[in-house]
């Protein structure tokens, strides 16, 4: 293969001047798709992910691929992005990275996110890696929040294979510790209970998988077995490989979606209780047989979601390292077609696209700036400023606040106390509604 030319060297006075006149673009979020798709950015991937909505602000978590990277490093942490309208996206710090010496030493797989009380609880799939005692071991582990931005992990899992007599379970071996993909609901049947469904390796048959199913009386950290939908064993479902389940319910008629590794990867089953007897549950339905109209190739990891009458349905498409949102529209049961989603705003009942969203700079003063934020609901919004070269100089702000206007003040130093010179800086804003700029002066 003939070797690439290479790129000639840009003078330093030169990048540095198209940087200054670039900043405020680099700053502004990206125009927004028309599309409902979240993609990261690259060379990153969206693997397996929730989504959950707080207040006006919706929050996808999700195992963030590193692609062209060993496979060692590749997901080692879950992306966060908000959005109001489910197509326009603010990327946000990761969260919940690897911890060397702990159980979650290796890779992190596969959010799942409930609220109970005022607290958000996050389950994941963890993989440890001790050499001659834990060999690819995956388990299911759960970190907490009040306000889905600052997580505290519990140090150990909170279920294992060796909690499931029904599993594979040889930690020495990479198959016998294949436990994973949480995905926690409201158990129908008992107020203040809990269901988790995982895929796991049977114990009968080492080549195949099957979802598995947990029960907590509302200790969510304290988990008892509760057998395993052989429904979903590879008799039924045709494939070796059964991960990622989802259970939704709609009109009293539950369905349990999954992966599988076919070339129609996606697959759902139907019952009357989401916990009925395997010989309960209807024959398996491929997605892309049901949804003909759609372009399904590349899908996997379904989730849906409820909210404000509205119902959708999500996947990651391996084709273009994104998550697919689309609402669904009902049929006769178990029928349904999907279409571009609608959005309502909670708490006034009208679309995010009427929201304004906007951060105006105040006359600066000596010494000091001042600017003026306004959010078109209550949500979080953290506010920094930056210098010329795109360098952090300190945070204004990191906080919820209500919806309106909001005025704060520079005194012109750092985040160590420190005076910073006069000249040109940069306010830049981050919510979930987007981001917004402002070029401000510093007067001495």
């Amino acid at each position: 293969m003939s070797a690439l030319p290479r790129r000639p060297a840009i003078p330093a006075c030169v990048f540095l001047r198209a940087l200054v006149l670039a900043l405020p673009a680099m700053i502004a979020l990206a125009p927004a798709s028309h599309a409902a798709i979240y993609t990261p950015g690259y060379p990153l991937r969206a693997k397996e992910f929730d989504l959950v909505r707080d207040g006006s602000t919706f929050h996808i978590f999700y195992i963030r691929d590193r692609l062209f990277v060993p496979y060692d490093s590749a997901t080692v942490e879950l992306g966060h992005a908000t959005s109001v309208d489910l197509k326009t996206w603010v990327e946000q710090d990761p969260v919940l990275h690897v911890r060397a010496g702990e159980w979650d030493n290796s890779h992190i797989w596969a959010p799942s996110i409930v609220k109970q009380g005022g607290l958000w609880y996050l389950f994941y799939a963890a993989v440890t890696n001790v050499p001659g005692q834990y060999a690819a071991t995956q388990r299911i582990g759960v970190a907490t929040s009040p306000d889905l931005w600052n997580w505290t992990r519990l140090d150990h899992p909170i279920w294992s294979c060796s909690q499931a007599p029904w599993t594979y379970c040889d930690p020495s071996v990479a198959l016998g510790g294949e436990f994973r993909d949480p995905c926690v609901i409201p158990d129908p049947a008992h107020a203040g209970e809990w269901l988790m469904y995982y895929a796991a390796r049977a114990a009968r048959a080492h080549d195949q998988m099957a979802i598995g199913i947990a029960h907590s009386n509302g200790d969510l950290l304290a988990w008892t077995d509760e057998g395993v939908l052989w429904n979903t064993a590879s008799n039924h479902t045709g494939s070796e490989l059964v991960e990622s389940p989802e259970l939704f319910q709609h009109n009293g008629l539950w369905y349990v979606f999954y992966t599988t590794n076919s070339s129609k990867a996606i697959a759902f089953q139907t019952a009357a209780s989401p916990t009925a007897d395997s010989s309960a549950w209807s024959l398996q339905t491929r997605l892309a047989d049901e949804l003909p109209e759609a372009y399904t190739s590349g899908w996997f990891g379904v989730e849906l979601y409820s909210n404000l009458g509205h119902d959708y349905l999500l996947a990651c498409n391996s084709l273009n390292r994104s998550v697919e949102i689309r609402e669904i529209t009902w049929d006769d049961p178990p029928h349904f077609s999907v279409k571009e989603p609608t959005v309502t705003d909670p708490n006034v009942g009208v679309a995010p696209a009427s929201w304004r969203l906007a951060l105006d700079r105040i006359a600066p003063h000596a010494g000091g700036v001042r600017v003026r934020l306004t959010l078109p609901a209550a949500m979080r919004a953290d506010l920094d400023v930056v210098d010329v070269q795109g360098r952090r100089v300190c945070t204004l702000l990191g906080a919820q606040l209500p919806a309106g206007g909001t005025e704060i003040e520079w005194d012109g130093r750092d985040d160590a106390g420190s005076g910073v010179s006069h000249g040109v800086y940069f306010v830049a804003l981050r919510t979930g509604a987007g981001r917004r700029s402002v070029r401000v002066a510093l007067l001495r």
